[in-house]
Order: C-alpha cells, then sequence, then structure tokens
C-alpha cells in the first residue's frame, strides 16, 4: 500500500470519527435516552470510523479513475469543453433573464395569484381545496 493511500485512508477515518462523534452528540441532545449519553457517543464513533476506514478504497478508487482520465485528456479538448460550459451558462442565464420577464398565461402557475378580496380558503387553493371553497364559488 502506497504511502499516499495510508494517508487517505487516515484522513477518511479521521472524518468518520468526527463525523459519527457529531452524529450521536445531536441524537443525545435531541431526545433523551434511557442510556448515558456517552454509550450512544462512543458507539456511534466508532461506528462512524469503521464505516469510513472501509469505505475509503471505493472513493479512492473513483478518484483515480477520475484523475487517469483527467490527465489523460489532451488540453485543447479540455479547454473546449471549459468554453462549452462558460458559453452554455452565459445562454441559460440569459434565457432566464428573459423567461422571467414573461407574462404568465396559466391561471394555475405557482406561485397562485390572489386578488385582493379573496378569502383565506380561496387564498391557499393550490395547498388546501376545500368543498366550501366550491360552494362560495357556485354562489357568487
Amino acid at each position: 500500500m502506497k504511502r499516499s493511500e495510508k494517508l487517505a485512508r487516515f484522513l477518511g477515518a479521521g472524518l468518520g470519527v468526527v463525523g459519527g462523534f457529531a452524529l450521536g452528540y445531536f441524537m443525545v441532545g435531541g431526545v433523551g435516552h434511557p442510556h448515558p449519553g456517552f454509550i450512544i457517543i462512543g458507539l456511534t464513533t466508532l461506528e462512524g470510523l469503521i464505516f469510513a476506514y472501509l469505505a475509503t478504497p471505493y472513493v479512492l478508487g473513483g478518484w483515480r479513475t477520475f484523475n487517469f482520465r483527467l490527465t489523460s485528456t489532451p488540453l485543447p479538448d479540455l479547454l473546449s469543453g471549459l468554453l462549452g460550459m462558460v458559453v452554455g451558462l452565459v445562454i441559460a442565464a440569459l434565457i432566464g433573464v428573459f423567461v422571467r420577464d414573461l407574462p404568465r398565461s396559466w391561471p394555475c402557475c405557482w406561485p397562485p395569484r390572489v386578488r385582493p378580496s379573496a378569502s383565506h380558503a380561496e387564498a391557499s387553493w393550490p395547498l388546501s381545496f376545500s368543498a366550501a371553497a366550491l360552494r362560495r364559488r357556485a354562489t357568487a
């Protein structure tokens, strides 16, 4: 095992310990348990350590594949891909600005448009549509 892999596994296990401790701390603080809090915190910390230690090689395998593909791709291809992403984001932002200013043509669009004189039942019709609101509209 390489030195960098040992370091990555150690760092992954450290993150697991911190995450397990935080999980146990919030579990004990949020709900009253019949067991002492240090037992729950200790078990979740141990669980985080074991899970992170065992999961680190799988995460590193994906990172190695990504790093290999990134280093083996020619620079002009990377730059043209980056330029394409930037142009696509700019076009999407411009379309978003113009689409936002278009008038809404459907009465069911979110958020609902509420008349100032509407009652509370009619104002919240998308969330709670009641029979009373239907009867009120039919008689009006």
